[in-house]
């Protein structure tokens, strides 16, 4: 995807006036957002073992799967699954 900023590198000469664009009204996280998913993890506590979606470390446009293998206090230590790397 790194030939999408170069595009953009050439389209927009502005940025300042780019982001204002896309950033006025955007939709964006509420201020209680913290509250519903501590709630979220009450209903529904993360456990060791247990598989979950993530967004991929090395690639932020995609997602893998991770398992829970520690969790401690309201931190979780996730270990991803090996998945096919590209190297070019």
């Amino acid at each position: 995807m790194w030939w999408v900023c170069a595009v953009l590198q050439y389209r927009v000469s502005d940025w300042k006036d780019f982001l204002l664009r896309k950033l006025v009204g955007a939709n964006t996280l509420q201020p209680n957002v913290h509250v519903k998913a501590k709630a979220c993890f009450q209903r529904c506590p993360l456990r060791p073992g247990m598989w979950l979606e993530v967004v991929d470390r090395t690639c932020l446009s995609t997602m893998t799967v991770a398992t829970v293998d520690k969790v401690v206090g309201s931190r979780i230590r996730l270990r991803y699954l090996q998945s096919e790397v590209k190297k070019s």
